[in-house]
């Protein structure tokens, strides 16, 4: 099992964000379950959230898909920094349970498909500069060649990092009825619950597809919140079971990115 040591500075940085512990869906408005009324945050916000794959370099042997989804160490670093240098703090979505004041410029990274290089690049480059993330896992993978292990997803719980639910298998819910996407979905989230410890409280549409019945068995599973594919910025007037992202590619240097985002913000 891989360990990284982390520096007292780093220790303390991680230490700000607080252990992860025990409808009708439209791309806006709230979600709703019985008498309860979910919101994506209770004070006006606007919050980046950033889709990734692989952290990993590209060479001859990537495939085409491989390189549309991958970002390079080196690039995913210089991204990170330019978020750091332009003030913006990465949060979790556990965070926002949490009732806790906003940073004035909060942003989630968001990490997909649970990918070997998650535990090996962009955790070391995230504890570097004492930021955090979210892991989807597909969990019917884990430990497959290319996935990470138990050990490594534990290696990223241990180091403060969110883990989210990206089904069973990565299947296109479109086509699946209602009873199998709720087992797809309601048996990720539960597996990873029981074997790291941890809350899941945030989902992944595999490929951003999803039906219209989709978001409420995700909401029924216990998991307030919902990622898509749908290109935007998360504001309070959110859908939180069915948030917008923004993807992530290997020509957006650091520079670049900060500007994308100024712009999808105004």
């Amino acid at each position: 099992m891989r360990r990284f040591f982390i520096p007292a500075f780093i220790a303390t940085s991680i230490a700000f964000f607080p252990a992860i512990t025990s409808a009708k869906s439209t791309e806006t408005g709230t979600a709703v379950s019985g008498k309860t009324t979910q919101v994506f945050c209770t004070q006006p916000c606007k919050i980046p959230i950033l889709m990734y794959h692989y952290i990993s370099d590209i060479n001859r042997k990537t495939t085409k898909e491989g390189r549309t989804l991958s970002v390079t160490p080196k690039v995913f670093a210089g991204q990170l920094d330019a978020l750091k240098m332009n003030g913006y703090t990465a949060i979790r979505f556990a965070d926002l349970l949490s009732g806790a004041t906003l940073p004035s410029k909060p942003i989630i990274l968001t990490f997909d498909d649970g990918y070997l290089d998650a535990a090996e690049n962009a955790l070391p480059a995230l504890l570097l500069r004492q930021m955090v993330g979210t892991f989807f896992i597909i969990s019917g993978k884990i430990g497959r060649n290319g996935y990470m292990t138990l050990n490594d997803i534990r290696l990223l719980t241990d180091n403060g990092m969110e883990i989210g639910a990206h089904t069973v298998n990565h299947p296109d819910l479109r086509k699946l009825t209602p009873q199998k996407q709720r087992f797809d979905i309601g048996e990720s989230a539960a597996y990873l619950r029981k074997i790291l410890n941890v809350p899941v409280k945030v989902f992944a549409y595999p490929s951003g597809m999803y039906k219209p019945l989709t978001p409420s068995i995700v909401h029924s599973e216990e998991m307030p919140f919902a990622v898509s594919t749908h290109v935007g910025i998360a504001t309070q007037a959110s859908n939180p079971l069915i948030l917008p992202r923004i993807r992530m590619n290997n020509s957006m240097h650091g520079g670049m990115l900060v500007k994308y985002l100024e712009k999808m913000m105004k």
